[in-house]
């Protein structure tokens, strides 16, 4: 029997068949204005697992999605890309939908199971994965289990501070480290140097501003490449104090922002040096997600192999 891995985005939903070791199928859909609401999601998700079901025998779903997810009574309670959603029992309407099983969990819970299961992180026992794409998400691996923590919102290392007056985050609180390794911290930092914005013509809004940075700073911009070189630094802040708390030995990153490691590895490498014990970091591994943007959805359809069970639920 099959099983089936979701991974839903903002913008994008993306899919995975899974049969034991080996992934069967891949794809994605964009997602249209209808298909935000809490009826909507229902009906594409129940559409799509229908279709592949009646080509693969699928046995049971995993979801991962964004927000802050109840492990207890496993309603969404609320979601950073679909504001609409408010206490969604979404696993439980389309376990009623499709008749099938549904486990659900955080997103960036399934990139970490995803990666440790088929990834960069198989043969790890204990392991963090960082997402770095427009935030900055987080995994914990612990004893060769995903650890949830009391509520279900462990590995929230993008909402450790870095800078206890810096800029104002989200969540409520000032200098997460999101607001400065990310996509979004780049664009801060962009916009706090205006000038260097108006002479290079980076428009803020621009997908693509991470991209152009990059480019600029390989190709020896020192605007740019002190910007990422920042970036290493706020990261080695929050790393070294999460070594020091668990002794991790894998830090594995992903997300779009990840592929811009070879500029501030080193950087993060020797801020680690100065902020962590030695006999920890001595056998630390910093590596590169390999699964790609599909880690999540491959990670979901680990999630619902396991029964309908989430993996390693609260106590």
């Amino acid at each position: 029997m099959n099983t089936l891995g979701i991974d839903i985005g903002a913008t994008r939903i993306k899919m995975a068949v899974v049969s034991k070791d080996r992934i069967v199928e891949s794809a994605s859909v964009f997602l249209g204005p209808d298909d935000h609401s809490e009826d909507g999601m229902i009906g594409l998700l129940h559409k799509k697992i229908a279709k592949l079901n009646s080509r693969y025998r699928i046995g049971s779903v995993g979801i991962g999605v964004a927000g802050v997810i109840d492990m207890h009574t496993g309603l969404i309670r609320q979601s950073p890309n679909f504001p609409t959603w408010q206490d969604f029992a979404l696993g439980q309407r389309l376990t009623e939908a499709t008749g099938l099983p549904v486990a659900m969990d955080n997103d960036a819970n399934m990139v970490a199971i995803g990666e440790y299961e088929f990834g960069a992180g198989k043969g790890a026992r204990n392991m963090a994965l960082l997402t770095l794409g427009s935030g900055v998400g987080g995994g914990l691996i612990l004893d060769g289990r995903l650890f949830h923590g009391n509520t279900g919102m462990a590995g929230e290392i993008g909402h450790i501070t870095v800078e206890p007056e810096g800029f104002a985050c989200n969540c409520g609180n000032n200098g997460c480290l999101e607001q400065y390794a990310s996509a979004k911290g780049l664009r801060n930092k962009v916009r706090r140097d205006i000038f260097f914005g108006a002479e290079t013509g980076l428009a803020l809004k621009d997908p693509k501003l991470p991209e152009r940075l990059y480019k600029m700073a390989k190709n020896g911009d020192k605007k740019a490449l002190g910007y990422f070189q920042k970036f290493g630094y706020y990261l080695a802040i929050a790393i070294g104090g999460m070594l020091n708390l668990l002794n991790i030995k894998l830090i594995v990153f992903s997300g779009g922002v990840a592929g811009s490691m070879d500029i501030w590895k080193a950087v993060l490498m020797q801020e680690l040096r100065r902020r962590t014990f030695t006999a920890i970091l001595k056998d630390v591994r910093i590596e590169q997600g390999t699964l790609g943007d599909m880690a999540g959805a491959i990670g979901a359809a680990i999630l619902g192999s396991h029964s309908g069970k989430n993996i390693g639920p609260p106590e």
